[in-house]
């Protein structure tokens, strides 16, 4: 299941419900509310300035986010599309930049969910400041036992429908992609090389949190592109992520053409 919030193009965007300031704030899923200096490169992709994806920063006018993301709004007007940096809340605050451009990686295939992977082009480029920075891309993926951090604004529970108005953080470990396949998770032949499996107690990303990034806890360096998983947090079943290393020339052309 893909991590999408909305459902939009030939439907109305569904009617989401926001989390109450009251409650207790302790998830993405099973993590905690950050400040956006925490989280600097995160963006919150948004359709008539309502949350649906998130994204990061990897240059001035370039975010990174989930192919199925921009597939997602297909029918909407681009004029509608736009990125949220630089607040700790979705709504308001920070910087917000036109899309003026949304290119899926040419080998996405929904069904397998290979190359899960997008870009957005922004008009004007972000300045950049304290909570509005660029992520550096991994070079490698994690191996077993690697810790990580997760993002969004995404729905705090599994079949929910509250999203978060605070970014949130959770840390979750790497598992390998022959693990992940096997027993006790059994994703099988699901899991792609392009993939990369993760996941804590209780711990996950969820919808709304789609497209946002997976970064290496030791280096600061991004890992991944939230993508999919069975559920969220369920029987903990790993997450899945579209390892950014596995695209990364296609990637880094769209920031050269872009600067």
């Amino acid at each position: 299941m893909f991590r999408l919030t909305l459902i939009v193009g030939f439907f109305c965007i569904a009617s989401v419900a926001l989390e109450d300031s009251s409650e207790d704030n302790d998830r993405i899923i099973g993590g905690r509310n950050i400040a956006i200096t925490e989280a600097p490169y995160q963006i919150s992709m948004q359709n008539k300035g309502i949350h649906f994806c998130g994204g990061s920063i990897i240059s001035p006018k370039v975010v990174l986010t989930a192919a199925h993301c921009i597939a997602g709004v297909d029918g909407v007007s681009l004029s509608d599309l736009t990125c949220r940096a630089g607040s700790t809340m979705w709504s308001n605050g920070g910087q917000v930049r036109n899309i003026v451009a949304m290119i899926s990686h040419p080998k996405y295939n929904p069904k397998t969910k290979e190359a899960d992977i997008g870009v957005l082009i922004l008009s004007p480029a972000f300045k950049f400041d304290t909570g509005v920075k660029p992520i550096k891309l991994a070079d490698g993926v994690p191996t077993d036992g690697k810790a990580g951090i997760i993002s969004g604004w995404g729905v705090t529970r599994d079949k929910g429908v509250i999203v978060s108005t605070m970014l949130k953080c959770a840390e979750v470990t790497s598992i390998s992609r022959k693990n992940c396949s096997q027993p006790p998770w059994d994703y099988g032949d699901e899991i792609l090389p392009s993939m990369i499996c993760a996941r804590g107690d209780g711990k996950d990303a969820c919808q709304g949190d789609s497209g946002g990034p997976y970064v290496s806890k030791a280096t600061n360096k991004l890992w991944g592109v939230v993508s999919w998983g069975r559920g969220c947090a369920r029987e903990a079943y790993p997450g899945v992520y579209t390892a950014v290393v596995a695209f990364k020339k296609w990637i880094t052309k769209h920031i050269e053409e872009n600067k």
